[in-house]
């Protein structure tokens, strides 16, 4: 294992070692049973090395693996490689595990795992995470448990990036004899898909060949898209599912009065603005940064999310993160700084013209009240509803000049920079064209640093340029939560791995008590 990986073991995860939202029981854990999941929407697309949102770590994250993933503390561990160890600056060598099979009874190796990320990095596959692992120069397979890539430069956190749910490791061939990976699936997860409807259920049966021993527990896991929030939590309330995700907070006080139900609750995601850098009126810098300053974001989750919300003064290092440093530029509300930015570019508040984007699901009480709170200031924004697909779509095309959305980190580590914010950052960078060259060469800098003070103190003036620069409006971070059944067992959340995180939804250790 390489010097930085022992770093990401040392550091980046030490605020999260001994958290559980829901300390495992100390009951026996005991196999069978189903759980029921009611998810706020459909599974947009079975594509494994595509994001689509929270349904891929969800969905893709059960049937897929990757090289490596995280235990139930946060450490990054290795899933489908055992170990891994860095010979030289632009060599990775990965030991592969052994007696691991696909869901189609075919053994797993090395060659599978050259095709994988051959396959990533073909533009025609459009995966999300090509651009940012353009650095492999060459993967080779010298034999069948091993795997060796050749990068273009140093990348100290590749084994970091290898855990993202879009990193999945696919079957070689699969796809040539037939079958389409945008309708079907075939992985080496704990479980497999079964019969499913779209809109209605996917079942997710036990996978009886799994490599892990005793993993997992259940005999399925049944998601259920319910997209009414109401209905989805009135179905946990009757007991018609087992659990809810992503539970609206004017419902929370009713499921903690509930002795039959337990929830969780963490400030890993965020709502944010996305903005079009290229496109006016948000081409300059300055109206970008007085947008920022015309939030009240304390309106916002007064109003939006119920009091339960935190304002994002800054960017997305949360302040309890071991990684945070009290940022140069922080958002407060202040119309006055706002105006003045805007006088500096020749502008009055009534000349910035825009139309808003936002999907009704979860956004749009954010929405509204943003575009409430331009108004007042004296903008004209207007504000246009948008069904998810087209959400997903714009994302990846940047055809917008502002989107409201919402985020999350997929990992403790502030490698979710380079995701966000460097030039070939396929969370938002890509999309729009964003691209700042000095930006680029502190956040490689910080891939390459295995001291951690060093890095820190890199990570901070990165942190400082993306926030002054303003690429985007930065609000609030939203409380995202789950309910349970208290017959549901060995759940967990770890701070810092938002619902973009490999470890999002796992039922790996999660069984019933019945």
């Amino acid at each position: 294992m390489g010097m930085f990986s022992r770093v990401l073991l040392a550091t980046s995860f030490a605020a999260v070692v001994g958290y559980s939202s829901l300390a495992i029981a100390q009951d026996t854990p005991k196999p069978g049973g189903v759980v029921r999941l009611a998810i706020e929407r459909d599974i947009e697309n079975f594509e494994p090395q595509r994001n689509f949102g929270t349904s891929t770590p969800l969905f893709q994250g059960q049937i897929y693996e990757t090289l490596t993933g995280y235990d139930e503390s946060g450490n990054l561990i290795g899933l489908l490689a055992e170990s891994w160890e860095q010979p030289d600056p632009l060599t990775w060598t990965f030991k592969l595990r052994h007696g691991v099979v696909f869901h189609d009874g075919e053994p797993f190796d090395s060659a599978d795992v050259v095709y994988s990320f051959e396959r990533l990095l073909n533009p025609k596959t459009a995966a999300t995470r090509a651009a940012m692992l353009s650095l492999i120069d060459k993967v080779e397979a010298p034999t069948p448990d091993t795997v060796s890539f050749k990068l273009k430069k140093p990348l100290e956190t590749l084994p970091l990036i290898f855990s993202l749910p879009d990193v999945a490791i696919l079957k070689k061939g699969w796809a040539e004899s037939g079958h389409d990976y945008s309708q079907a699936t075939n992985g080496t997860g704990p479980f497999k898909l079964g019969q499913f409807e779209r809109n209605v259920s996917y079942s997710l049966d036990k996978n009886e060949a799994y490599w892990r021993p005793q993993v997992p527990l259940l005999d399925k896991v049944e998601i259920i898209p319910i997209r009414d929030e109401p209905t989805r939590v009135n179905a946990l309330l009757s007991g018609d599912v087992d659990m809810a995700s992503l539970v609206p907070w004017e419902r929370t006080a009713e499921i903690e009065a509930d002795p039959q139900l337990a929830m969780t609750k963490t400030f890993d995601s965020f709502m944010m603005l996305r903005l079009n850098p290229t496109r006016k009126p948000f081409d300059d810098v300055r109206v970008r940064q007085a947008l920022n300053y015309a939030i009240d974001r304390k309106a916002i989750s007064d109003l939006a999310w119920g009091g339960g919300a935190q304002p994002m003064t800054g960017g997305f290092i949360r302040p309890d993160s071991n990684w945070y440093t009290k940022p140069t530029t922080e958002w407060t509300y202040d119309p006055d700084k706002a105006r003045k930015l805007l006088a500096e570019a020749g502008l009055k508040p009534s000349d910035i013209k825009f139309t808003l984007l936002s999907i009704t699901f979860v956004h749009l009480p954010t929405s509204e009240v943003v575009v409430n709170q331009l108004r007042q200031f004296g903008m004209d924004v207007s504000l246009e509803t948008i069904e998810a697909a087209v959400l997903l779509e714009k994302r990846g095309t940047g055809d917008y000049v502002a989107m409201m959305d919402g985020g999350s980190n997929p990992f403790a580590d502030p490698e979710f920079y380079s995701l966000w914010f460097a030039s070939d950052g396929g969370n938002f960078a890509k999309g729009v064209g964003y691209s700042n060259p000095k930006l680029d060469e502190l956040l490689l800098a910080s891939r390459r640093e295995t001291d951690v003070e060093k890095r820190k103190g890199i990570i901070h003036k990165a942190e400082d340029m993306i926030l002054a620069d303003a690429p985007m409006g930065f609000l609030v971070w939203r409380p995202q939560v789950e309910a349970y059944d208290k017959k549901v067992k060995g759940y967990k959340r770890i701070p810092g791995f938002g619902s973009d995180s490999p470890i999002y939804l796992k039922f790996d250790h999660t069984w019933i008590s019945e």
